[in-house]
This record gives structure tokens, sequence and C-alpha cells, in this order.
């Protein structure tokens, strides 16, 4: 849709592999500052109104490049020991942060699946729980097999070669 997204992560990417040149950029303090900022314009973003409820020029324009600011600064905080950096510290949210693109790769394609399954073995009053329940189990246990299967070995490759460029 955008580009803002990406290029905020990968300035972000550039920031962290840089943090040891740039102590007072990624010190605690700004690192709160920023996470704070970006929780705040995050905040006002989704308490003005309804999001892409009528979808105008602020909506197709600006709204993504804030959101993304938003997000970045939540991330950058966060990243740098920020906010309540403790708290997304924890394993369960470390188990999903290392799973997270192959459960954003798998998710989307699951849902006519859970929907399915759902529809087999619940009536229409439990239906979306138990949808939800299958929907989740199915796309973490997917996410587990391509991150175990096909992303990890890749960054195994990607390590060997970047370690090799190292003692090049």
């Amino acid at each position: 849709m955008t580009l803002d997204p990406i290029l905020m992560g990968v300035m972000l990417a550039f920031i962290y592999r840089a943090r040891e040149e740039v102590p007072r950029l990624t010190a605690v303090g700004t690192a709160n500052y920023v996470f704070w900022s970006g929780a705040i314009l995050l905040a006002l973003l989704t308490g003005i109104g309804e999001m892409m409820g009528d979808i105008g020029w602020w909506d197709k324009t600006l709204q993504p490049t804030a959101i993304a600011i938003s997000f970045s600064a939540i991330t950058f905080g966060l990243l740098f020991g920020g906010g309540p950096a403790a708290i997304f510290r924890t394993a369960l949210l470390r188990f999903f942060a290392r799973i997270s693109y192959s459960l954003y790769l798998v998710h989307l394609p699951l849902v006519p699946l859970s929907l399915l399954l759902a529809n087999r073995v619940s009536d229409a009053e439990s239906g979306f729980g138990v949808f939800l329940t299958i929907f989740v189990l199915l796309s973490i246990v997917a996410a587990l097999l391509i991150h175990f299967a096909i992303e990890k070995p890749f960054l195994l490759i990607k390590d060997r070669i970047d370690q090799g460029r190292r003692n090049a």
C-alpha cells in the first residue's frame, strides 16, 4: 500500500546496527520519550474517529504515514529499552515475535479452512469461539512449520554468509 512502514523499518534496522555509534540517540531516556510519543500519537489516531470509516483524503494520504510513524516510534522505544519494554520481553511475546513473519504469511489463507472446520464441529451460538480457537491453533502450527522448515534454515545460511564476509 505504502512504502512508509518498510522505509521506517529499514531506518530502525540501520539505527540498531549503528547503536554504539549513536549512544545519545539510543539512550533509554530518548527511547522512553520516543515510545510514549508514538503511543500518544497512536491513541490520538485511533481516538479521533472511526478509522477508515469514510475514506477521504486523510485516510488515503497522511493517515498511513501517521500510523507508520506511531508504530515505528513505539518499536524504536521498545528496541532501546523505553516504555514498558520488560512486558515485551516475556517468553510468550518473544515466541510470537519469533514466528511473526511466518504467522503473517499463513493467517489469511487459513480463514476459509478454519470456517469450514468450525461449521462442522459447532452450532451457530458457539461458532465464533470455535472458529477463533481453530484459526489461532492452525495459524500457530502452520507458522511453526514454516518457521522451522523454511525460515530458520535460510536465516542460518544468511548468518553463515554474513560471518564469511566479516572474516574475509
